[in-house]
């Protein structure tokens, strides 16, 4: 299990919003780094920050999304806009 710091998942909910859509097995880099934090913060993802976009991932992103979003057509475990406002919102209510 991994263990994120609050001030770390705050500093990154901060953040502007990356430019790019985040999906399974195409993206990998700080902004996917990023979202595995905010995923931890919330208790969905339980694997290491390997900053790669992999089932892991992937799978956190869509339990997430079946949390926040009623419509089902939401839980498609891509990260864009809406997931990341969702996902900021979520850390800065639990900060």
């Amino acid at each position: 299990m991994v263990t994120v710091k609050p001030a770390l998942a705050l500093a990154a909910a901060k953040a502007p919003p990356p430019a790019r859509l985040l999906y399974l097995g195409v993206h990998s880099g700080a902004d996917v780094g990023e979202l595995q934090r905010l995923l931890a913060a919330q208790g969905v993802y339980r694997g290491e920050i390997d900053n790669d976009f992999g089932e892991l991932t992937r799978a956190a992103v869509v339990a997430f999304q079946k949390r926040t979003f009623t419509a089902p057509g939401d839980h498609d475990g891509v990260v864009g806009d809406k997931t990341w406002a969702a996902l900021r919102a979520a850390v800065k209510v639990a900060a």
